[in-house]
């Protein structure tokens, strides 16, 4: 699993942590229902500020206002996370990747190519003439564009 996947798989159970520990936290201050404070939860989280389910007593308001700057930082974290994959050009490799393991799966019956030298290269060659499914194997990244 590479260090990007593993940053968002942080970034997500950050967040969910923090949706349990809220809603948890809030059903045992205010004493509500796990619905009313799941929903308390989300909208304060996400920022929408429906307005409150019930009021909310001093304890129930400073909890909230931990929550808040929790998840502040978490959406910040996560903000600069996928700035950085932007600028780093990581978010295309991803793609990338991605659909070359797609490609790769559906292959079947195909020619594997080790090498793109010139005996790599017209071998390559005939194979694309006789329209021969085939994958290349090079580590030189510049030579394959």
């Amino acid at each position: 699993m590479g260090i990007t996947v593993r940053r968002f798989l942080l970034i997500l159970s950050i967040l969910m942590l923090l949706v349990i520990f809220s809603t948890l936290g809030i059903m045992l201050i205010e004493k509500w229902s796990f619905l009313d404070a799941l929903w308390h939860t989300i909208i304060t989280i996400s920022t929408v500020g429906y307005g409150e389910v019930h009021p909310l007593s001093t304890a129930g308001k400073i909890f909230t206002m931990v929550v808040i700057v929790i998840a502040f930082a978490v959406f910040a974290y996560g903000a600069s996370t996928v700035a950085s994959m932007l600028f780093e050009g990581e978010l295309k490799k991803i793609f990338v990747i991605k659909r070359m393991e797609k490609m790769a799966s559906r292959l079947k019956d195909h020619t594997i190519v080790c090498g793109l030298g010139r005996t790599g290269l017209a071998a390559i060659k005939e194979l694309w003439r006789e329209k021969v499914p085939f994958v290349v194997i090079e580590k030189d990244e510049e030579r394959i564009e």
